[in-house]
């Protein structure tokens, strides 16, 4: 799920109402972090027991800083990049905004130097767009401010090197992915097309215009991300009236019918052959609103909601969901905050008990999950700082739901006023699928 998707869409749909005071009515206050206090043991290795006992260590209430020296790529130690591993973008000073770096983040907070990427004033815009199956290469969405015509220049990144293997300008894009399992090729969505293409933007193959002729507005976008299967031999795209399974050559395989009667949006894969999807149940203004997140199988067998449905034009939108040792955690957009995020823990008669977060704002946005933990991004410190030591920017962290701790890998740190400038703009987990799963994929 990719937040910078749709601020504008839902900042136009919000009423005009003070999120600040929402939010801070919601905050839970916590005493100050100590600043360079480490929530957890550096991992021998990412996923070890060694790790999972030092994640089941955090102290409660800890916003401790993971931030070490940075490290060039050429040390990147590509053996153990994978689960729990991280791709973000920082902006250095957010005053200037001119500068974009990219860092590649293990699970226990350490750096390496990717690549630095230059744009030309306040309003540019730095999206990480997917993540390679050969962890090798990132895909970098660029866009100056007033691009004309909607312009998006698009990178295929060396991760170890920081060379493009590739560069190309794509006008009204909506989407843009690596192929599946290994990223041989790119998958571009714009708002009339979508087709395969080389690293250079050259058309390898078009797929048909049926798959992108009938756009709904959802909270997910027009264009949500079509989903691959892990081979790569079927995607899955969004319906007016469910899910659309075809080829990778855009040949119908089957329809997936909603269970609600509206359009459907596929969010990523839940379990093997089954799409956790966002489906619709009413309209506000014209667009999709009210929905709630359903688990479809592939296998057409009957879906299953995860959560309970939401009407109204002011009700918050489930957008994400992820089981963790201590429950099912979902991700909520409020529109009465013109786009804010939080996070909350699913509860048996299906309400949502807001995560409590030391020191934010309130307003959370979750990256994906790990272990006992889930990545985020949040605005730290909130109200901790003092005098001169205002915190704007956004902060990648770690936090344990269970221990109400926090570990905070990039962005300004707590107490740290050489960082308090800086924010986390983009970030994206890699998120494997399990190899357990490859036997019970249909």
């Amino acid at each position: 799920m990719r937040p910078s998707k749709h601020p504008k869409w839902a900042a136009s749909l919000a009423a005009a109402v003070p999120c600040a005071a929402l939010l801070s009515g919601l905050a839970v206050a916590a005493g100050p972090a100590r600043a360079g206090a480490a929530a957890t043991q550096r991992p021998a290795d990412a996923g070890s027991p060694a790790h999972l006992a030092a994640l089941a260590s955090e102290r409660p209430g800890a916003a401790g800083s993971a931030r070490r020296a940075v490290a060039p790529a050429a040390r990147i130690p590509w053996r153990q990049v994978g689960a729990g591993w991280s791709l973000a973008v920082e902006v250095p000073d957010v005053a200037k905004y001119d500068r974009y770096v990219g860092y590649l983040l293990s699970p226990g907070g350490e750096r390496y130097d990717v690549r630095t990427f230059s744009l030309p004033g306040q309003g540019g815009m730095a999206r990480l767009a997917d993540w390679s199956g050969d962890k090798r290469r990132a895909l970098v969405e660029l866009a100056a401010p007033g691009a004309a015509g909607d312009l998006t220049q698009v990178v295929d990144l060396d991760l170890g090197t920081g060379r493009e293997l590739g560069s190309f300008s794509v006008a009204n894009l909506a989407s843009v992915q690596f192929t599946r399992p290994m990223g041989t090729a790119l998958l571009v969505t714009t708002r009339s097309a979508i087709y395969r293409a080389y690293a250079d933007g050259a058309v390898q193959a078009t797929l048909p215009s049926r798959l992108v002729d009938h756009p709904v507005q959802t909270p997910l976008g027009e264009y949500p991300d079509p989903l691959y299967t892990p081979a790569g031999t079927e995607i899955v795209l969004q319906s007016a009236s469910g899910l659309e399974v075809a080829t990778n050559a855009g040949t119908p395989v089957r329809s997936l019918r909603s269970p609600t009667g509206e359009a459907c949006s596929p969010v990523r894969w839940w379990a093997p052959g089954t799409v956790l999807a966002w489906c619709g149940t009413g309209y506000y203004g014209g667009s999709q609103i009210g929905g709630q997140l359903w688990r479809l199988p592939l296998s057409g067998a009957a879906p299953s909601p995860v959560t309970p449905a939401l009407h109204g034009a002011m009700a918050p939108i489930d957008e994400d969901a992820w089981t963790l040792p201590s429950g099912t955690y979902v991700q909520q957009m409020l529109m009465a905050c013109a786009g804010a995020w939080w996070t909350g823990k699913l509860g048996p008669g299906g309400q949502v008990t807001r995560a409590r977060v030391p020191t934010s704002d309130g307003n959370v946005f979750v990256d994906g999950a790990y272990g006992a933990r889930l990545q985020i991004r949040a605005a730290l410190n909130c109200g901790q700082m003092g005098p001169g030591l205002a915190v704007v920017g956004d902060s990648l962290a770690w936090f344990n739901p269970v221990t109400n701790s926090l570990q905070v890998l990039l962005g300004p740190m707590p107490g740290d006023k050489a960082t308090r400038d800086s924010s986390v703009v983009d970030a994206l987990l890699y998120d494997p699928l399990p190899s357990s799963w490859q036997a019970g994929w249909l």
